[in-house]
């Protein structure tokens, strides 16, 4: 079973720290996930716009 773990940061010692920890993954997933499609409306925006696009740096 252990070596189905990706790696030993997900050993816990209990429930309730496992399921922060996933809790954590999806937040971050779903925060990852609505950056990228609010830069792809910007991008779009600005392609409609004609052409000029902004980059943030």
């Amino acid at each position: 079973m252990l070596r189905a773990l990706r790696h030993q940061h997900h050993l816990f010692e209990t429930f309730d720290d496992a399921l922060a920890h996933a809790r954590s993954h999806v937040r971050r997933a779903r925060e990852e996930r609505e950056e990228r499609e609010e830069r792809e409306e910007r991008e779009s925006a600005a392609k409609s716009a004609g052409g000029v696009e902004e980059f943030e740096i």
